[in-house]
């Protein structure tokens, strides 16, 4: 009874260190906020987030106080690019995302036409 009791106590114990170790994610995510020269947030902006060596893209959207956010990056490098209508494209090339890193990225977008590109 005791050998059996034993078992069961070590069952539980390698069952709770397993849901522990699925419940580690590897993947990163890129947060921020957009805002204009005045500190003003940029709601409505768009945020692509392209990994540099799959070509994988991903979007997001600003909400009414300017944050984005964008989960689930595989570790790696990424090209982050910010487009609002009024202002300038800004670009931040080659930015590391680690394993299971909150990364902030943060863009202040000059007034201007989307045509031009601030890096």
């Amino acid at each position: 009874m005791i050998k059996l009791s034993r078992f069961c106590g070590a069952g539980v114990v390698v069952l709770l260190l397993c849901c522990a170790a699925f419940a580690q994610d590897f993947r990163g995510t890129i947060t921020g906020r957009v805002v204009d020269s005045s500190k003003a947030a940029i709601p409505n902006a768009t945020v692509t987030v392209k990994n540099a060596a799959t070509n994988e893209v991903l979007t997001a959207t600003t909400d009414s106080e300017g944050n984005y956010k964008v989960p689930f990056l595989r570790p790696g490098d990424y090209n982050v690019t910010v487009e609002a209508k009024g202002f300038k494209k800004a670009v931040r090339e080659n930015y590391t995302v680690a394993i299971s890193q909150v990364a902030a990225v943060d863009f202040s977008l000059e007034t201007g036409q989307i045509t031009d590109t601030v890096t």
